[in-house]
């Protein structure tokens, strides 16, 4: 039954007046209004950009863009109140009509927490208005300012492309329930506090401590997928990266951390691949000064990077097989952590499917260096409800609970304490409502962008386009821009 027709309209409000959940009644209709609730239109210098490429394809992509976003208002309200230039050129990025939903949904989100972040910072001023006298800060001033980093830095990693990621992490954290609350204050040591001047050099002593009695194992990741990440993908892991690097410069006995096969723009410009891979190697390297600028400070030692390979700068640990690489697909389970060994990781994200990277791409990589690849031994019963990939973080907590317990071999508990509730969960076993809420939004969503693309069809200059490409004709651009002039301006007067 479609979403937009009257008979699911009158049955949904029929389920909205006896249903105490208004979940349990389905996506909620889509209803065509006469009037837009937004007016957006285009700035001038988004014009002209578009008018001076002379591009038949930007143009009726343009074309495209400008009658969605005049017929979108008409089917929802969850929209931005306006779009800056940057935003135009993001969806002009954009070509399906559900990657621009998605996008506007984005949108709606950072600006509600940027308003709430303002919010909070205007309660801490008046906090600090109100308590000048010299006293101490109060106790609810110190978590507010805490949730607020933490919610600015929150707002700085989010993308475009992981917004159906965080409607499922949503749901995901829906049904942690009160669990949350704690886990927030456990792994308080990820939200990268403020760290002063004496405990970072306290933390470089324990870091050199630590590299020169050799008493833990060394970590390796494997930065050579890097390049090969979406930006989304990329961003996330350097984000696990920051992360890592800054629970394990607050440990009392850090452990030695290497990012190898770092890309080098030198081997790229050499290569001769192209733009693409140069290009890929130039966001990397400036996420890394963004992410992992205490990899080159004067002040704290947390980690080495490495354009060598973990072969080229262990080889002695090669020639005795102690060099071993961790892969959630290998047969072989981790038995014990050797003091002695070196543990390779790949630096992979772990939220999505990165169409560019192998789905083993760890155990390949082991098998052509002739590495021993081993796996966590975790039971079936923590993977009930995910899939065995694990972040960066929880792989490196994971190693070092289980090395610094007694005995060393307590997996059980780092398994309880680190692998999260819900890849325990199976999906029976969830917060239903919370689920048959998201499913309900994710409907209505595929069912809106449906209806964008049906109702919006290919402009003139874009049938033209596909014309002269499938003639592989020529010399008729000049048609085709006036028909795309023509349209803004009877669009944009």
């Amino acid at each position: 039954m479609r979403l937009d027709s009257l008979c699911y309209r009158f049955i949904w409000r029929m389920k909205r007046r006896f249903y105490r959940y208004k979940d349990k009644c389905g996506p909620i209709p889509i209803v065509e209004r006469e009037q837009p609730c937004r007016h957006f239109a285009p700035p001038a210098t988004v014009l002209a950009t578009v008018q001076q490429r002379n591009c038949p394809e930007q143009l009726a992509n343009f074309e495209r863009l400008c009658a969605q976003l005049q017929f979108i208002p008409r089917v929802t309200t969850y929209l931005p109140t306006q779009l800056e230039e940057r935003d135009w050129h993001r969806l002009l990025e954009l070509h399906s009509a559900k990657e621009r939903l998605c996008y506007l949904t984005f949108l709606v989100k950072r600006n509600k927490m940027r308003q709430k972040t303002e919010h909070k910072k205007a309660q801490m001023q008046l906090m600090r208005s109100g308590g000048g006298d010299g006293t101490a800060m109060p106790l609810e001033e110190e978590e507010l300012e805490d949730e607020l980093e933490e919610e600015e830095e929150e707002e700085g990693r989010k993308t475009v492309e992981e917004e159906e990621e965080e409607e499922r992490d949503e749901e995901e954290e829906g049904e942690k329930g009160d669990e949350q609350r704690t886990a927030t204050r456990k792994n308080k040591v990820f939200a990268l506090p403020f760290i002063s001047t004496a405990n970072r050099v306290a933390a470089s002593h324990r870091y050199i401590r630590s590299l020169q009695l050799a008493e833990t194992p060394r970590i390796a990741f494997d930065c050579r997928f890097l390049t090969l990440h979406s930006k989304r993908g990329l961003n996330l892991t350097m984000l696990q990266l920051q992360m890592l690097l800054s629970a394990n410069r607050d440990r009392q006995m850090p452990w030695p951390i290497h990012l190898c096969n770092f890309p080098s723009t030198s081997s790229a410009a050499d290569d001769g691949t192209g733009g693409a891979d140069a290009g890929a190697v130039a966001e990397v390297h400036a996420l890394c000064r963004m992410r992992l600028n205490s990899l080159d400070s004067t002040r704290c030692v947390t980690g080495e990077l490495h354009t060598e390979s973990y072969t080229e700068l262990f080889p002695e640990l090669r020639s005795a097989d102690k060099i071993v690489y961790l892969s959630p697909h290998s047969k072989e389970s981790l038995t014990h952590i050797d003091p002695d060994a070196c543990y390779v990781i790949g630096a992979i994200v772990d939220r999505a499917r990165e169409p560019r990277i192998p789905l083993k791409a760890s155990l390949l990589v082991s098998e052509e260096e002739q590495l021993p690849c081993r796996r966590f031994p975790i039971p079936l019963e923590f993977l009930r409800g995910g899939n065995p990939m694990l972040t960066l973080v929880q792989a490196m907590a994971i190693l070092q609970h289980v090395f610094h317990s007694p005995g060393g071999d307590d997996w059980h508990g780092a398994f309880e304490q680190y692998i999260p509730k819900r890849k325990r969960l199976a999906r029976a076993e969830k917060n239903t409502v919370i689920r048959l809420r998201y499913d309900n939004i994710h409907t209505r969503n595929r069912e809106m962008a449906r209806i964008v693309e049906q109702r919006i069809p290919t402009t003139a200059a874009a049938a033209n386009v596909d014309q002269q490409q499938t003639n592989n004709g020529g010399g008729r651009s000049d048609q085709k821009m006036a028909v795309g002039m023509r349209f803004l301006s009877r669009i944009f007067g």
